[in-house]
């Protein structure tokens, strides 16, 4: 007797725990991989847009991830706004100090767009090692240019690292 997802309906092979549709976790949530015949999409009242490929918990970003999240927008918008000024005080200043403070403020915009980057990836839940590089490099920018903005995005960097689980891909 074949066996259906009792999330999204499709057919499980072999008692999958995982639906390769939609990696609904066919054993969580008191569901078997042995349900049959529920093709509503709304069993046990999960949606598949709650749920992960590869048996994550949720599809909602939640906790650490609204934190990453809001904070990460934060960043990225100080980054922009600290770049485009120092960038701009740094034409005005060429001879002394200039390209100094032009290369700081091209290095803060570029760690602004990262983190704006990795904020996509987490909105979507999607392309985790994507974020994950993104954060990372934007980390190592915010180093160059700050040392309490480069520890701060490496901590978030780990963080997100241990979130993989709630990302689609």
């Amino acid at each position: 007797m074949a066996s259906f997802c009792s999330n999204c309906g499709k057919e499980l092979a072999g008692g999958s725990r995982f639906c390769p549709s939609c990696g609904y976790d066919t054993m969580a949530y008191g569901g078997g991989s042995g349900s049959s015949g529920s093709t509503s999409g709304q069993s046990s009242g999960y949606s598949s847009s709650q749920n992960t490929g590869g048996g994550g918990t949720t599809g909602r970003m939640g906790g650490t991830l609204t934190i990453i999240f809001v904070l990460g927008i934060l960043w990225g918008i100080g980054a922009l706004v600290a770049g485009i000024y120092f960038a701009a005080v740094g034409g005005a200043f060429f001879f002394f100090t200039g390209p100094l403070v032009v290369a700081v403020g091209v290095i803060l915009i570029l760690s602004g767009l990262c983190a704006f980057i990795t904020c996509m990836r987490i909105y979507k839940l999607e392309k985790h090692s994507e974020a994950c590089t993104f954060l990372l490099i934007g980390s190592i920018l915010a180093l160059i240019s700050s040392i309490l903005g480069g520890i701060v995005g490496i901590v978030f960097y780990f963080l997100l690292k241990n979130e993989r689980g709630r990302f689609s891909s």
